[in-house]
């Protein structure tokens, strides 16, 4: 539904002028739908704000001066050869960026490679779901990104989606809400970070999980001690590949498997103390 799709990119890419690390970066729309959705993207950024932005309470300001500089210098000043649909009035003073739309920018803009961190959303027209996902395998290849966004009623496509996209969080049909999810494991991989938190998954990323080993000293209970140190013979390779052998995970393989290694080490506890030299217990 375009409709609702549109209203949560819109809502997504301008909570809090953009300026969230899962904010979507740019948007990869089909060609069938790519008028519809950019003419129903601007309405309703005209719904949520108004004609003019900078008047909206419910629009709120650039962190400061320096990156409405450079917001007004991704959009006006780097030759990324888009057209400017909606928005791109920046005030330094206002420290106020408004909504901005831009169609088209290449792939080695700043627009398409940078963070933006910001209210502007470039938007690349594509033939083929095909050639959408492939852009963003690619790209998330080269640098893998926090989240991913996936518009789609289509089981297959959400499918390969998840089954071929790298990145930290894959969201269906929706936009920064999985952060809001105390449930969900939230965090980055690779170039956007490594761990994730949330709920049990903060307790797992903070904490280490320590493991304790605990043995007896008593030389009884040492049974494995024919097989497990030298002078090494044909017999102890025999058996430590027999207790090593990795079988089928049946219940009742793996009892057997038990059983015929506690009887193996058995035999050769018994011929260990035997047959080899015995001090004279009469003395």
């Amino acid at each position: 539904n375009l409709a609702v799709a549109s209203r949560r990119i819109a809502w997504g890419k301008t909570l809090n002028c953009g300026q969230t690390c899962i904010a979507p970066d740019y948007l990869l729309v089909e060609r069938a739908v790519a008028e519809d959705l950019l003419a129903r993207l601007a309405e309703d950024l005209r719904t949520f704000f108004g004609e003019d932005a900078s008047k909206s309470k419910d629009y709120g300001k650039i962190v400061d001066a320096a990156s409405v500089a450079r917001l007004r210098a991704m959009v006006h000043e780097d030759p990324h050869g888009g057209k400017i649909l909606c928005g791109g009035a920046c005030d330094e003073a206002a420290r106020f960026v408004a909504p901005t739309i831009v169609l088209g920018p290449s792939a080695e803009s700043r627009l398409m490679r940078e963070e933006i961190f910001g209210p502007v959303l470039p938007v690349v027209v594509v033939d083929s779901v095909d050639e959408a996902l492939n852009m963003v395998v690619q790209a998330s290849a080269a640098e893998e990104p926090l989240s991913v966004y996936l518009f789609s009623e289509s089981r297959s496509v959400r499918q390969r989606a998840a089954a071929s996209v790298r990145c930290g969080s894959l969201v269906v049909n929706e936009t920064l809400l999985h952060f809001a999810n105390p449930y969900l494991p939230f965090g980055g991989i690779g170039a956007s970070g490594y761990g994730s938190y949330h709920g049990v998954a903060s307790y797992r990323c903070f904490t280490h999980e320590r493991s304790t080993l605990l043995r007896t000293t008593n030389p009884l209970l040492e049974v494995e001690r024919v097989l497990r140190y030298a002078p090494y013979r044909g017999f102890h390779v025999a058996g430590l590949r027999f207790l090593l052998l990795r079988v089928p995970s049946m219940p009742s393989t793996h009892n057997v498997k038990k059983v015929l290694g506690a009887l193996l080490v058995a035999v050769l506890v018994y011929w260990h103390a035997t047959s080899g030299p015995r001090a004279d217990l009469d003395k």
